[in-house]
């Protein structure tokens, strides 16, 4: 499971890190982790 290359999300900030979301679903990633995470802006 997860977020498939080349998928619309959306990317918010939240303390310590980012929240990514699509489909309704969302994920927090800690800063550590987003800092691997690339995406484009639409």
């Amino acid at each position: 499971a997860g977020v498939r290359p080349g998928a619309v999300v959306s990317v918010t900030p939240w303390p310590g890190g980012v929240r990514v979301g699509s489909g309704g679903r969302t994920a927090r990633l800690p800063a550590r982790t987003a800092a691997h995470v690339f995406v484009a802006p639409l």
